[in-house]
């Protein structure tokens, strides 16, 4: 049998007391590196990492896995990567579609004018003006 080592009850204390400071240490370091993780994510960096936290049960169910990912987003380089992934799970990699710069004209209104303008145009530049949109739906159907 092995032989046991003796040490005294102030040797100890000693040995707690230090070991006890460097897990203070530590846990002071990772409070203060996901604080900093949190910043980078902005004002929202806490409801970003709930949302994905929502997105994973939902994807794996509410169990051990989910709760595994959850844990891995310890980044803010993380937490969007995984936002990347869930944005080409729900669109399935197709590109967002947007109404702009559809006809007519490029403008933000459309190609429209305000209700001040329109009734400061004379007949025929009402009709010009119309002319510039689509009229099919005007057609006589017969």
């Amino acid at each position: 049998m092995g032989s046991l080592r003796q040490i005294d009850q102030g040797t100890f204390s000693e040995m707690v007391g230090l070991y006890a400071s460097a897990k203070a240490t530590e846990a002071a370091q990772l409070n203060a590196a996901h604080a900093d993780q949190v910043a980078k994510m902005g004002a929202n960096g806490p409801m970003r990492v709930t949302a994905l936290e929502t997105w994973f049960r939902g994807v794996v169910g509410d169990d051990k896995i989910a709760g595994a990912m959850k844990n891995m987003l310890v980044t803010a380089d993380i937490v969007k990567g995984m936002e990347r992934i869930q944005a080409r799970m729900a669109t399935q990699g197709a590109a967002s579609f947007s109404q702009a710069h559809r006809e007519p004209g490029h403008d933000p209104r459309g190609g429209r004018v305000s209700d001040e303008a329109y009734a400061a145009m004379k007949p025929g530049e009402r009709l010009e003006y119309a002319r510039g949109f689509d009229q099919s739906q005007f057609k006589d159907a017969r």
